[in-house]
């Protein structure tokens, strides 16, 4: 977590101090904000604090899930940086069981590439049941996922 060094193999890696350096405060989201160094100021202050909920009706629940990816990496079938950001390995694992054992049906945002032809892969079992989208704008995506139990 910025400023550390970031535990994802696939992130670049930045003098510790460059960054603190370049700003007089920081706005973080942090249960415990002392891995900032204690002369950097700090306002805690989420990105979320900026939206209010709209109230719109109620979607009739098509899925049982929507994962939300991040631009996944799939031309490299989801390894990569952003896989790894959202523990798409464990995902996969999950997904037997939901798909199989429990026969949930969901939709995987962002699993596909932009040109909403390849994807990444997916287990056997999740064949019919599985919706896999390109990126989508937020719009869309809240769509998926009030049509979506969680």
């Amino acid at each position: 977590v910025f400023p550390l060094s970031s535990p994802n193999p696939f992130s670049g890696t930045w003098p510790r101090d460059k960054y603190l350096g370049l700003f007089p405060g920081f706005l973080h989201m942090m249960r415990d904000p002392s891995i900032f160094p204690s002369h950097v100021k700090l306002l805690l202050m989420s990105q979320s604090d900026f939206s209010l909920p709209r109230d719109s009706p109620s979607l009739t629940k098509k899925f049982d899930f929507t994962f939300a990816g991040s631009d996944q990496d799939v031309a490299n079938d989801c390894v990569g940086w952003a896989s790894f950001a959202k523990n798409w390995s464990f995902v996969k694992e999950a997904l037997e069981m939901m798909c199989g054992e429990y026969n949930m049906k969901g939709v995987l945002v962002a699993t596909k590439d932009k040109q909403d032809q390849k994807a990444c892969s997916i287990p056997k079992v999740c064949e019919g049941k599985i919706i896999q989208t390109k990126f989508l704008d937020q719009g869309q995506f809240f769509s998926y996922a009030k049509q979506s139990k969680f």
